[in-house]
């Protein structure tokens, strides 16, 4: 199964330092790197700003 082994060699620890720099941000992910994240209708222009920002600032530290 190539996805499993795939999914074994995954970073969880860096994933684990993006989702906590997230919610600093006040962005709120699902908890497991292997989760889709959705944006939809009901999201303003200025989330979607801020959830972007969040995660410019998150990749860069």
């Amino acid at each position: 199964m190539i996805g499993v082994s795939k999914a074994l060699t995954c970073d969880t620890k860096a994933f684990a330092r993006y989702y906590h720099a997230m919610l600093d941000s006040g962005v709120y992910l699902p908890p497991s790197q292997f989760e889709a994240f959705f944006i939809s209708a009901a999201h303003t222009e200025d989330e979607i700003d801020r959830t972007v920002a969040a995660n410019y600032d998150a990749l860069v530290s």
